[in-house]
């Protein structure tokens, strides 16, 4: 935590904050805050291992005790677009975010039976109102649930919004579908030439989790509010072994991703860095309501996106 401390005190006072708001209006939401700093890629330049293109591309290096998978099964999800001609910071934070990400939900999958069925997982530059959690039954009422249950919920993303998208007119919760980046705005807002930007707030949930990192590996190693839009079973990787074929490429299903716009979720630019420097994890456990009163428990954890 030394790292980052500043940052972990943000989410810390976020979810204590929310916890308060709960006591005081009879929300029974238990948050157990926990932390670990992000996975921290350290990739090979060209100006460390001279003009040779071989070691340019080589896999990035990280902690590994950190990580469900080592570098060398990481780095066969690269493309080779992303090895060879990716400024060096850009391929460490894309891959950082990507796999830190992706390790938070195999950390929740690997749970025990007594998960909560939900995890929330939130970026150092995440805001949540105090009342979010209280509101947060409301906020997915409209997310889809007729062509199956849905695989990942990412709350304020920053960036357009394709009124062809909502799930009903006049309801702010979007299919989070992938769009083409519209150069014809970018020079006068960068942000607005791309559609549902950002991971600061995304809540999984157990019963999916499976599919989500299976659609995860499927698809390789991209920037993770990319990786978490509506789409097919991508089959562009096979699947890594080391955690066990239930996370195999035949079971990548299609993305089922939505947006929900709400006050009480927002994200803030001003943490320096190349993206979300670092992110936190709180799951939430539902369970039935009596009087009005929301029953659950939920736990919090810290991660580098």
């Amino acid at each position: 935590m030394a790292a980052h401390t500043e940052r972990a005190k943000h989410v810390i006072s976020m979810l204590s904050a929310a916890s308060a708001h709960n006591a005081r209006h009879g929300v029974a939401v238990e948050l157990l805050p926990r932390r670990r700093e992000a996975i921290s890629p350290v990739c090979p330049s060209k100006h460390a291992t001279g003009s040779s293109w071989q070691q340019l591309g080589r896999p990035c290096m990280f902690e590994e005790e950190e990580s469900h998978w080592n570098a060398t099964a990481v780095a066969v999800l690269e493309t080779a677009k992303l090895r060879l001609h990716t400024p060096v910071h850009e391929r460490q934070g894309l891959l950082g975010n990507w796999l830190s990400h992706l390790n938070a939900y195999m950390d929740f999958a690997l749970m025990d039976v007594a998960a909560p069925s939900q995890l929330l997982v939130l970026e150092d530059d995440a805001h949540l109102s105090p009342a979010f959690f209280q509101l947060l039954p409301c906020l997915v009422r409209h997310v889809p649930r007729d062509n199956g249950p849905w695989h990942v919920v990412r709350f304020g993303c920053w960036g357009d919004r394709h009124d062809s998208d909502r799930v009903a007119p006049g309801v702010d919760v979007y299919y989070a579908r992938p769009h083409e980046y519209n150069k014809s705005v970018s020079a006068e807002c960068q942000a607005c030439a791309v559609a549902y930007g950002g991971a600061h707030t995304t809540l999984v949930q157990r019963s999916t989790i499976d599919q989500l990192i299976s659609h995860l590996l499927a698809g390789g190693v991209m920037p993770i509010d990319i990786a978490l839009r509506e789409s097919p079973g991508r089959r562009q990787f096979p699947g890594m072994q080391g955690s066990g074929s239930r996370f195999g490429v035949e079971s990548a299903p299609n993305l089922r991703s939505f947006v929900v716009d709400t006050p009480a979720a927002w994200m803030s630019w001003s943490l320096p860095g190349w993206r979300a420097d670092s992110a936190g994890m709180a799951g939430v456990r539902s369970a039935p309501r009596k009087r009005n009163t929301a029953r659950g428990a939920a736990s919090a954890r810290a991660e580098r996106a």
